[in-house]
């Protein structure tokens, strides 16, 4: 038992390690890209550089996650705070930028600069080459190839490879205005990945319910497969960090059942069915007249 004990702390602690060199890799990516671009005079590869940090920020917060899980000591409770607040900052940082690309990009429209193409494809190979690196640290373990960061990678990747086609065809065709359209595509990305994790992390910072969780549904569940329990009231459900699921319930329990193992069942059916792994129940004795099931949830 120790030893396996031991053999899968070993695992955690592997792929924390995978997780912060991936995400230094993209960081040495991002800064190649964005030297690389200006003195290209390339904007898609600065578009390409914002993208690569919005990577690195989500391969940190991974590697800060599992960093925490495989410590010897348990973080404070405000450190759940960390994940959704970095969340929230790195999506206003990811608008901004791309409102700059786009702005950007139309003064280009109407005023065309010129892009050294060389440099460009030099940037662009150094990068596509750093984007690979971080694909196969991340796709070569099945535990980070679950994680959300993976999406962020292969955008890299497919970002890279993009860059590097854009380079090739400004050489042999002097067609500048690839580069600007290849901005705008980037740009049109980093909205949409700014749009979600604004939305995600505001949930959890507003302790609001996860997307999908019917509280009244939950209730009814626990009533009708958990032995001892009559009713279930004042269920409050919410993350803190956008990923683990907490809870807090009443539980008007029958008389003559045993509390203890009736809220074990209760934990035991919220992790089970619905993934809401730390719960807290109050229970109550003696309160279940004139009440109907599963009302006076809030």
């Amino acid at each position: 038992m120790r030893q396996r004990h031991a053999r899968a702390r070993g695992q955690g602690t592997d792929e924390t390690a995978r997780f912060l060199v991936a995400a230094c890799l993209v960081g040495c990516a991002m800064i190649v890209a964005a030297l690389s671009g200006l003195m290209a005079g390339s904007l898609a590869l600065v578009a390409g550089a914002a993208h690569m940090l919005a990577t690195a920020v989500a391969l940190g917060l991974n590697w800060y996650a599992r960093h925490l899980g495989t410590s010897a000591t348990m973080p404070l409770y405000r450190f759940n705070r960390v994940k959704p607040l970095l969340r929230y900052t790195s999506g206003l940082v990811m608008l901004g930028i791309g409102i700059l690309l786009i702005v950007g990009a139309g003064e280009r429209v109407l005023q065309p600069t010129p892009v050294a193409g060389w440099p460009m494809v030099t940037g662009a190979v150094l990068v596509l080459i750093a984007t690979a690196g971080t694909t196969f640290l991340v796709f070569g373990r099945a535990g980070m190839a679950r994680t959300g960061a993976r999406l962020h990678v292969l955008a890299d990747m497919l970002i890279a490879a993009a860059l590097v086609a854009a380079a090739v065809t400004l050489v042999l065709s002097g067609w500048v205005l690839v580069d600007t359209l290849l901005a705008v595509l980037i740009a049109t990305l980093l909205f949409m990945n700014a749009f979600s994790l604004i939305h995600v992390s505001a949930q959890a910072l507003l302790d609001a319910a996860p997307a999908g969780v019917d509280r009244d549904r939950i209730a009814r569940d626990i009533e009708s497969n958990v032995k001892g329990v009559a009713t279930v009231r004042d269920v409050h459900i919410w993350s803190l960090d956008g990923t683990s699921t907490r809870a807090t319930l009443h539980a008007c329990l029958n008389d003559e059942v045993d509390p203890h193992a009736v809220i074990c069942d209760i934990k035991l059916r919220l992790a089970k069915h619905h993934r809401i792994d730390h719960v807290t129940v109050e229970p109550e004795f003696g309160h279940t007249t004139g009440r109907p099931v599963g009302t006076l949830l809030h």
